[in-house]
Formats: structure tokens, sequence, C-alpha cells
């Protein structure tokens, strides 16, 4: 038989599932499937014994463990040329052998296997229990007894693996790695929840694992629940993008020359409209108005502000009633658009991409200690991701936050302190924020998230196959829009408002305005109280001296 290695070397040959065929049950077979089984893996061929009909399969299989991925097959005779097939597998090596019916072959017919396909004919796991690993995280929600011993899980991968424990009638010992990070290289070795797969400690876990290369090596994936966006977090600041050119913007620049020429030619038009009638019908002359009254008045019009202009010509009446409606179109539109722009304003971001965090240097970053974000940092080769990990993430990487909540817990608290977190999990981890926050949309990571399995796991093909119905059958759209609802607004959440610092422009022209015109009011009531006293006393002397002006000289004056 050779040695384990060589045993070993000639099944790998067997990867293209190959037929091997064991034509009976002697001593140099039985030992030749003890020692595949225990150096290679069973399930990369296809397994046909013959074996009579006196031996019990349970006699055969004592020491053999066929995996459950493994399609091996026993032919026994039946009678004449014809034989029955039964399938052997197990869930696990200390649970019983398992021996379900597969078919019959006869010469004349063939074989007679049933239609149903591998995964629909192992749909059970018959009871058997999984050791889970699990943490808390933003979709993956850990809750415990008081005495510790009973955990149950919720949010949308936990949601996802209770159905998988009813459809595969397994059961799980969730094993709490709370104190756990997800898990990192570190040094040839995995830490956190990583470390326990790879050491096989459990058997699966069902927390929201950040797919990549490196992770892939080392466990079985299941297929991805979520498209997943980690994105980096500020906190809001009072700094809004409002300058002078929002409240021009909504006029384009011809736009606002149309409106001017406008202006100018229905002034010129109304001022040329008095002299079209010069005498009212009681031949009493009507009032002119100067053309700077004129201009006065259309500005006022435009503005929607009321003037005392009264004209008796139609002329008159129907340039001011264009006026109105000029005004009126252009003051809905310019209002609807200045409001719904000063409403729904763009908060100016600090930084938009990572290049920017890099040059910026007055924010720190953080990510969660040891996670998928920390390592894609740490082994990206592009030279920006490269500055970034050795300049804001490596000289603090033993006081980087342990949870996400605590990482949006120093966004609020700390000075210009920024956070990379998954977005789809925002709705639950900013909700008890004690600040607000904006999401920085440039600097992001794209990525897939899914639960794992142990290394070669033989549950593997199962898992997926099941998680993969549920995408077809709408189930997992179902459940992403029940926990991960974090775009659709509360129905008690308040309604965009007009900040103060969006109208801080037009508040100082206010401000300006109301102090000249306090000052010019001053300046007029000095003048009225002394230039008219001072009038008054000149017009008292003057009267004085021609009450006591001489009459004789004034009748030598008045005769030359």
């Amino acid at each position: 038989m050779g040695t384990d290695k060589e045993v070993q070397l000639r099944f790998e040959t067997l990867r293209t599932r190959s037929l091997v065929v064991i034509p009976s049950v002697h001593e140099v077979a039985r030992h030749m499937l003890v020692k595949v089984n225990t150096t290679a893996d069973m399930a990369s061929a296809i397994w046909l014994l013959f074996l009579d009909a006196s031996t019990a399969l349970q006699d055969v299989f004592t020491d053999i463990n066929v995996p459950f991925n493994c399609e091996f097959l026993v032919a026994r005779p039946s009678g004449g040329s014809s034989f029955i097939l039964t399938e052997v597998y197990r869930v696990a090596p200390s649970l019983s052998l398992h021996t379900p019916y597969f078919g019959y072959w006869t010469p004349g017919e063939g074989l007679h296997a049933p239609p149903a396909s591998f995964y629909q004919r192992r749909s059970s796991l018959h009871g058997a229990t999984l050791k889970v690993a699990v943490k808390s995280s933003p979709v993956l929600l850990v809750t415990q007894s008081l005495d510790g011993k009973e955990i149950e899980v919720g949010g949308i991968f936990g949601q996802v693996w209770r159905l998988l424990e009813k459809i595969l009638h397994f059961k799980s010992d969730y094993i709490s790695h709370e104190n756990d990070s997800f898990g990192l290289l570190k040094e040839g070795a995995w830490t956190g929840v990583m470390g326990a797969l790879t050491r096989n400690e459990v058997d699966a876990s069902c927390l929201d694992f950040l797919m990549d290369s490196k992770r892939a090596e080392a466990i079985d994936f299941l297929n991805p629940i979520l498209d997943s966006r980690t994105i980096v977090i500020v906190r809001k600041e009072d700094n809004f993008d409002t300058t002078w050119s929002s409240f021009s913007s909504p006029f384009s620049l011809g736009l606002w020359l149309a409106t001017l020429t406008a202006m100018l030619v229905l002034a010129i038009s109304l001022f040329f409209c008095q002299f079209s009638n010069k005498f009212s019908k009681k031949g009493r002359v009507t009032r002119r108005y100067s053309f700077g009254s004129v201009i006065f008045y259309i500005v006022s019009v435009f503005e929607r502000q009321a003037q005392d202009l009264v004209l008796r010509c139609t002329s008159g009446h129907v340039v001011c009633l264009i006026s109105q409606i000029t005004s009126l179109v252009l003051f809905a539109g310019y209002s609807s658009f200045l409001t719904s722009y000063l409403t729904l304003r763009r908060t100016v971001v600090p930084f938009n991409n990572f290049q920017e965090l890099l040059q910026d240097r007055s924010y720190s970053l953080g990510v969660t200690f040891h996670s998928s974000t920390y390592a894609f940092f740490r082994d990206n080769n592009d030279p920006v991701i490269q500055g970034v990990f050795n300049k804001l993430l490596k000289p603090t990487e033993d006081d980087l936050p342990r949870t996400h909540e605590e990482g949006v817990r120093r966004v609020c608290e700390g000075p210009k302190y920024a956070h990379v977190l998954p977005q789809e999990a925002s709705s639950s981890l900013l909700r008890n924020a004690t600040c607000d926050i904006i999401f920085v949309h440039g600097a992001n990571i794209p990525g897939r998230r899914a639960m794992a399995l142990v290394k070669h796991s033989p549950f593997r093909g199962l898992f997926k196959n099941n998680i993969q119905r549920m995408l077809e059958t709408g189930i997992l759209k179902e459940l992403r829009q029940r926990y991960l609802s974090f775009v659709l607004q509360d129905e008690n959440t308040p309604q965009p408002s007009v900040h103060i610092g969006n109208l801080i422009g037009v508040v100082n022209i206010w401000c300006a305005a109301i102090f000249i015109s306090m000052v010019i009011l001053v300046i007029e009531r000095i003048w009225h109280r002394f230039g008219s006293k001072h009038l008054a006393d000149r017009h008292e002397n003057k009267m004085k001296i021609n009450n006591n002006s001489d009459p004789v000289i004034d009748n030598i004056f008045s005769s030359k």
C-alpha cells in the first residue's frame, strides 16, 4: 500500500471525480479505505463497493468515517444478476452511520437512480450539533441569558442562520467571542474568531466576515449575503456650502440680464405713458412722476413690495399689469429654487477621499481592532492606502476601538476623529449617537460579507445550496429590506429646515441696512432740530430789521 503520503499523492489523481470501484471487502481493501479516510479527501471521487448480502454495513464501516459530502455507494446482490445500491455516509465521525436507499441495477434495464440531486437527497443533518462562534456586530445581534449559558442570535445574519437550522435540522452550540476581534493574520497565525476556525475549535461562524483572498485560503466562505461598502464617517460641523453665488444661482446670467432689461424697458414705457393723457376727465392736470420714481416703482414691483403710484391712463395700467405678472412668475421660480437649495443644503465635508484625508493631517482615523478593514489598509499595495496605514493607523494600533460603537463615540467626543464602518449597519450604529454624523462617500471600501465554515467542511456544499435557494426564492431580499432599512426615514424624523448659517449673508445686509437707516434718521433729527431753529432765527432777525427801518430813508430810496 505504501506510506500515508504515497496514498495521498495517488489519491490526488482522482480529483476529476473518478469512479473508484472496490470489488470486495478484503483486508487490503479495508486497510486502503482507512488510510484514504485519514489522509485524503474522499469526496473528491465517487466510490462503489461490492458487498455480499450477509455482511452488515455497520461492521464494514465501524472505524471508517465516510464524510457527509462523499458519494459512497454499496452494491449488494438482490437475486440473480441485479444489485441494490445503498448510500453510506456519516454527519460526523462520532455519529451513527446513515444508509439510505439509492436505487438498483439490472443487466436488462440498467441503473434506476432517483431524479433528485445530491443535496436534495442529503438535505438534513439529522439533529447534529455544530459549534458556532459568535460575537456582536452591526448585522449580528447576540443576546445572552443572565447566567451566560443560553445565547440567541438576531439581525440579518442571525436570522439566516436560524433559518438554516430549521431547514437542515441541526442545532447550534454558540460559543461567545465577545472579547475577540474578527481575526487578523499576524506572524503566520490567525487571531480572534478566524483563529478559532483555523484551529478547528468551532465548526462554523455566523459572523458577517468581509470576504478577501487571505481569509479564503484559511476558511470556507458561504454565499455572500450582503454587498458591503465600508465608509468613513465624521462629525457634522456647522459648516455649509453657502456663498453669495448661492443667491444668484437660481437664475443663469442670461436670465438675470433679461430681467434687468425688462425692468428698464418697463420703467421707460411707464414714464412716457404719463404724457399720453395730460388732463384727467374732470379737467384736472394729472400728477407726473420723475424717471427715478418710476424706476423705484418697477424695482419695488419685482421685489413684491407695494408702492403708491397713481396713473389715470389706460396705457400705464397695462404696463403696471405686465410688470406685476412678470415679477410674479420670476419671483415664484426664484423663491422655490432658492428655498429648496437652502433646505436641502450640502454640508461641506472636510475631505472627499483617502488622498485628501492624508493631505489634511488634522484628522485621526480609526478602524476596529484587528478587523478585515485593518488588514485591508495593512496589506494594500496602493501608495495612498499604504500612506494612510503608516501615518494614521499604525502609530495608534494599540489604541484602536474594539467595536464600532466605541468608534462612533470617539467621532462625537474627539476633535477631528474619523471612523470606518459598514454603511449597511449605519442605521443601528448611529441611532444612539450623541452628535450629527455625515458620510464621506468618496472614502469607501467595497466588499462582500458572508458566513464561514472551517476549511474543507463537509457541509459547505449543503449550506451554499440552501443559501442560494434563499436568494432565488426572495427570502434574502425580504430579510435585507427588513433588517437593513437604513435608507428609509422614520415617520418621526424631523424634516430638513433652513439653517441660519445659510442666510448669514442676507442677515448681514439686513443688519447693515438697519444700522445705516438709524444713522441717517439720527442725522435727520439733528438737522431738523438745529438747522430749522437756525433758519427760524434768521427769519426772525430779518423781520426785526424790516420792522425797525427809518421811514425818511425809505422815502428817499423810494423817491429815487
